[in-house]
């Protein structure tokens, strides 16, 4: 048995058929990603802890709410 999963990608693209919560939950993993990237980077010490903790929280109760 072949698998023709390239040619339905080269005809339809790669992210033919994602339903709108897969694109929203995507979406809110790169947005936290992109978050804690930014926090790892700007903040120090204890106050990045806590940036994270706020960013992980808001996110989830963001995705959660959708």
């Amino acid at each position: 048995d072949k698998v023709l999963d390239g040619e339905a990608i080269r005809q339809y693209g790669l992210s033919c058929g994602w339903s709108l919560p897969a694109w929203i939950y995507v979406f809110f993993k790169d947005v936290g990603r992109i978050l804690v990237g930014l926090v790892i980077s700007y903040a120090g010490g204890i106050r990045k802890g806590f940036i994270i903790v706020f960013a992980f929280l808001v996110l989830s109760r963001l995705y959660c709410s959708s």
